[in-house]
């Protein structure tokens, strides 16, 4: 095999005539800084066709994208084989001039602008990741802006200059691409369109450094410092997060006219932005992530406590601020009120039925989540609920007897059943901001989603949007957890899900060979959480089903951006350091 120094060589003696593999003639060599696009066509069928020489470790990330069709990237048709591990690759065209050429006659783009080119390229990259590729050539001669419409921008293939490259994250060197590595390069271009320089090779070590070297947006310094962070473990390391971050900006700078002026995503989807804003209030108008805690001590969740002969509704997440979420109709006040009073009844009619005296319901205020297991109920506690029941009807309050069945007990007697009744959105919401590092979010999220997605892949994704907006441009710990989790980001989901939802419908997941089954443990871990036990021996079987599937190869597979690394157990680690109970205010001191 030839050496490297040979095989460039030899490569470099390409140029207008050579036919390569018999495939494809060059007609035309384009030379640049970072190295030779080769224009020519294909012999077979006379498509046109530009040619790229890539280094050894970046063709096997590449290779994955062969045939990948996304509106906004130049199909790759294929690697060739070159000597000493070179791979050539064949991509179509895209017309157009580059973003090179765009900053040499406008050295720095206006933050709306540069965002919108930015956004195209996050969703590609989005995309290609989560094909488990990765596209390693991110930089701005490898994006065709058409003229005055960036947000029809297309990446291509360009080569890539050798190390020290502001372009590559400072471990990759020499080494392969990755999808971190093409974060590094999209923040990196980023910078570059908007302070007309790429980053120091080296990265930001503060917020500061990319405000000094003249970014002016608040919100693109927050988050070029999290993409550009000179520690691997402080980026955000995925492009989907990224995406969501842009598609949220809005330029600072006001017209004339006092209005913010528009970007060219203003009419944003519902979909795309998942928070509602929190009302003013005269008790508290601070962001839901700097309110203080419903009480000093131990955090208390929804339930109820008897104690006694006397039941204490105990504090909701959202009884500090009543209209955080927007007001209520009188007839869903009605509705909440009744119901909740028949919880108390119920209760009530148990205690006198089974005798439980001063210990009471000692675990019905639970660990964290919403969904609680009581005791089941004596013939004179279904008696007592029937009555109740019929009196909802009577009350014509909309309350059916079915309705107020599912939101307490199995009528049955026997073992403890957990109760059936969902969550409101207002409960799901305020158990995700609770269940969540302080200072996750600024607003109240929108996550209704959480108890009805089960593909765990699906939900982890959309769990780290969340975060993301939730930190509006902010680096956060949440943002910084949820980024790192990678293969343990399935079981952060579940964990959330059985906390804040209860035990719902399964998750689901293709199977496998060889491995114990990832959707089983994952719906154990579901359960678990679900039923306020102790972890750790669900964790031990997830992080064993993951391990072995990661070391099976299949990260594609799981959607996974390679095979677990570093750093992605201890996020998780740090994750269930906001999820662990503490003991439970409902337990009695006599029952201690």
């Amino acid at each position: 095999m030839p050496a490297p120094s040979e095989a460039r060589e030899r490569m470099s003696e390409i140029g207008p005539g050579s036919v390569i593999e018999s495939r494809y003639r060059i007609d035309e060599v384009e030379r640049g800084g970072s190295g030779s696009v080769y224009r020519g066509v294909a012999l077979r069928g006379g498509r046109r066709v530009d040619l790229v020489i890539v280094a050894p470790l970046a063709v096997q990330g590449l290779r994955r994208a062969t045939l990948f069709a996304h509106p906004r990237l130049a199909t790759l048709l294929e690697i060739i084989p070159r000597p000493a591990g070179y791979g050539m690759a064949v991509f179509e065209p895209v017309e157009g001039p580059t973003l090179e050429a765009l900053l040499r006659d406008e050295p720095v783009l206006e933050a709306d602008r540069a965002v919108a080119v930015a956004i195209t390229i996050a969703d590609v990259l989005a995309a290609l990741h989560q094909r488990g590729a990765a596209h390693g050539l991110v930089h701005p001669r490898s994006i065709v802006v058409p003229s005055g419409n960036e947000r029809e921008s297309s990446l291509i293939f360009a080569p890539s200059a050798s190390p020290p490259n502001p372009y590559h994250c400072p471990e990759r060197g020499l080494g392969a691409s990755s999808p971190a590595d093409d974060v590094w390069a999209l923040a990196a271009t980023l910078h570059t369109m908007l302070v007309g320089r790429p980053p120091p090779v080296a990265g930001y070590s503060s917020r500061s450094g990319v405000a000094s070297a003249g970014v002016a947006e608040p919100a693109l310094v927050g988050l070029l410092a999290n993409c550009l962070a000179r520690l691997p473990e402080q980026r955000v390391n995925m492009a989907a997060p990224v995406r969501e971050a842009l598609a949220m900006f809005r330029p600072a700078t006001v017209s004339l006219a006092g209005a913010p002026r528009a970007g060219p995503w203003a009419a944003a989807d519902e979909d795309e932005v998942e928070t509602r804003a929190l009302p003013p209030s005269s008790a508290d108008r601070s962001p839901v992530s700097e309110r203080p805690p419903v009480s000093s001590g131990p955090r208390r969740e929804v339930g109820v406590e008897v104690v006694g002969a006397t039941a204490t509704a105990l504090p909701s997440p959202t009884a500090q601020t009543p209209s955080a979420l927007g007001p209520r109709s009188p007839r869903a006040a009605r509705r909440t009120i009744l119901v909740t009073v028949l919880v108390l009844l119920v209760g009530l009619a148990i205690m006198a039925a089974r005798g439980l005296g001063r210990s009471g319901w000692q675990g019905l205020a639970g660990r964290k989540g919403l969904v609680t297991s009581p005791p089941a109920m004596g013939p004179s506690a279904t008696v007592g609920l029937a009555s109740a029941t019929a009196e909802a009807a009577r009350e014509g309050s909309g309350v059916t007897a079915h309705e107020v069945a599912e939101t307490t007990l199995d009528l049955t007697g026997g073992s403890p059943v957990a109760m059936h009744r969902l969550p409101s959105d207002d409960e799901i919401s305020a158990c995700v901001v609770r269940n969540s590092p302080p200072g996750a979010f600024a607003e109240v999220p929108k996550v209704t989603w959480l108890c009805e997605i089960t593909d765990p892949r699906t939900g982890h994704n959309r769990m780290k949007g969340v975060m993301v907006r939730g930190a509006k441009g902010s680096l956060t710990t949440a943002m910084s957890i949820w980024s790192r989790l990678r293969w343990f980001g399935m079981g952060a989901f579940a964990l959330l899900r059985g906390t804040c939802c209860g035990d719902t419908a399964p998750l689901e997941l293709p199977p496998t060979t060889g491995c114990d089954d990832t959707a089983d443990t994952l719906n154990e871990l579901v359960r678990t959480a679900a039923a306020h036990r102790d972890l750790a021996a669900a964790v031990t079987r997830y992080t064993k089903s993951v391990t072995c599937q990661s070391n099976a190869g299949r990260s594609v597979y799981f959607g996974r951006e390679g095979s677990m690394g570093g750093g992605e157990e201890e996020a998780f680690r740090v994750f269930l350091s906001f999820l662990v109970a503490e003991p439970s205010d409902a337990v009695s001191a006599d029952s201690r």
